[in-house]
């Protein structure tokens, strides 16, 4: 309610849009932006949106099935403030789809600065995160989530990922092998 009432018009705008950056067509544009990086990356980011994406549906259809969003959840008596043109939704709260979507991306992007970049890490990283985050803002400012909700998929976005790319660095070998080292643009006519 308190993000709810402290809002402005170019805050509704921005986040209107911004919090599409947590939905699956932007996952994708994230793995073909990552085959110009290399191989390795894509698989470990598809695997981590695979298992991430099949959690978040086990919540919303069989756990948490109908769970109320805040807008079906608060009394008709309380004054809200919706942002124009959007759908808000009522059923299915938990957890936060956007939010562990942006964050299992912000881990693998994390991943990527880490072993890539060789100047301004610390900076990329907390634009990385900030970004996610302001995801998961957007999702309570928009009356889509309940803090709850995004806390629960920033944490399975983030453990799946972390999971995942320690499984693949520390088992599976692929990162030596000279097909996964490869990127789109290291490929032969």
């Amino acid at each position: 309610m308190f993000i709810n009432q402290h809002w402005n018009l170019n805050l509704d705008v921005f986040f209107k849009y911004y919090t599409d950056l947590g939905d699956g067509w932007f996952y994708t544009a994230f793995n073909i932006a990552l085959l110009l990086v290399g191989f390795y990356e894509v698989l470990v980011a598809l695997v981590s949106i695979v298992i991430t994406t099949t959690i978040i549906h086990v919540f919303k259809e069989v756990w948490f099935h109908n769970q109320p969003r805040p807008l079906s959840y608060l009394p008709n008596n309380v004054k809200l403030h919706l942002v124009e043109g959007v759908d808000v939704h009522l059923i299915n709260s938990f957890p936060s789809g956007h939010t562990c979507t942006a964050f299992c991306m912000a881990m693998i992007l994390a991943f990527v600065v880490i072993k890539y970049v060789r100047n301004h890490k610390n900076i990329l990283l907390i634009l990385v995160f900030m970004s996610a985050f302001l995801i998961g803002f957007s999702r309570i400012y928009l009356m889509q989530h309940f803090l709850g909700d995004t806390i629960a998929g920033t944490f399975i976005g983030t453990s799946v990922a972390f999971i995942v790319l320690f499984i693949f660095e520390k088992y599976t070998g692929l990162k030596d092998h000279n097909f996964w080292k490869r990127s789109l643009l290291q490929l032969k006519a």
